[in-house]
């Protein structure tokens, strides 16, 4: 499988490291894995480049990708890549820390599919995502993604009407929250059908 990865790389930063363990258990298993760097800025104030900001190549990589996964936290600009992308390239949300329920809250409903580290219930999460949702369980996150993966690849044409009823609703004038609970709420009953 090819994975290819929204996350913030910043040296000697929690979620550098568990991106580097999560690459590194999935070439071990035979898959491939793309990453992108979804930083304004590096640690030590410098632009981190082209990364997420370059949209061909970006579009390029994603034609060739088997899943998207976006790691997102409550810092907005070790993360601000992967909310530019998120709402235009269907993924699992991986969610980090306590934060994870106010990030579902805001992004759930343009998820595939979401993976939560142990600091929340995964049912705590349902009510925001149209996709399916995973805890770690004491499992490696690569295992819990990968068994996402077939769901999520599912949801893609659920994701597609949920984008058509809010394109619809947006035209109505629905204000956003009309339109996030209405987009929401489709979505799951198009994905129990």
């Amino acid at each position: 499988m090819n994975i290819l990865i929204f996350a913030p790389l910043a040296p000697q930063t929690a979620a550098a490291a568990m991106v580097q363990a999560l690459v590194l258990d999935l070439v071990r298993s035979g898959h491939t894995a793309t990453l992108i760097r979804t930083e304004t800025e590096q640690g030590d104030g410098h632009p981190t480049g082209p990364g997420w900001q370059d949209e061909a190549g970006i579009g390029a990589l994603a034609a060739q990708a088997d899943l998207v996964v976006y790691q997102l936290g409550a810092a907005s600009a070790m993360h601000a890549g992967a909310h530019a992308w998120l709402r235009r390239l269907p993924g699992v949300f991986w969610l980090l820390g306590e934060d994870a329920l106010a990030i579902a809250r805001a992004c759930g409903p343009w998820a595939l599919g979401i993976l939560a580290d142990d600091a929340i219930a995964p049912a705590a999460l349902l009510p925001y995502c149209p996709g399916p949702v995973l805890g770690t369980a004491g499992e490696t996150v690569s295992a819990r993604l990968l068994q996402l993966a077939a769901t999520a690849q599912r949801m893609v044409p659920v994701r597609a009407a949920v984008d058509e009823l809010t394109a619809l609703l947006r035209a109505w004038g629905a204000d956003d929250e009309t339109v996030r609970n209405s987009a929401l709420a489709d979505g799951f009953d198009l994905f129990e059908a």
